[in-house]
């Protein structure tokens, strides 16, 4: 479930705004995967904001390599890009790094992480409900 007023977000980063991965929910503009490098916008995944309101359900999943980048919700493929991949070594869950004082207000039931980027069908099977 999610708050209509606040962010929910995992971030990987090496610290600054300019260089970071992040799957997020934003419900004032965009959700889903956002990935910057050098401050150039390598991937943006914001199709999906009016399907998913306050208080749904959903598995999100998005997965990123170099030059490759996915994102699916709830089984259905909602992006998929290429670009460059930032480095990162930090994990933030459940706060925005350009406000780290601003923490979601949304439940994460799971949250895994693989090593590698999983198949597009990989990707499908572990997002449908």
């Amino acid at each position: 479930n999610l708050s209509s007023s606040k962010f929910g977000a995992v971030w990987s980063t090496t610290g600054d705004v300019n260089n970071f991965i992040s799957l997020a929910y934003n419900p004032f503009s965009n959700s889903g995967l956002y990935v910057r490098y050098n401050g150039i916008v390598q991937a943006s995944s914001v199709n999906f904001n009016n399907n998913y309101q306050v208080g749904n359900n959903w598995i999100h999943i998005g997965s990123y390599n170099t030059n490759s980048f996915v994102d699916s919700i709830n089984g259905n493929l909602t992006y998929t890009s290429s670009g460059l991949l930032p480095s990162a070594n930090s994990l933030y869950i459940g706060s925005s790094l350009p406000a780290p004082s601003v923490y979601g207000s949304m439940y994460i039931k799971s949250l895994i992480y693989y090593p590698l980027q999983l198949s597009n069908t990989q990707i499908q099977t572990l997002t449908t409900p």
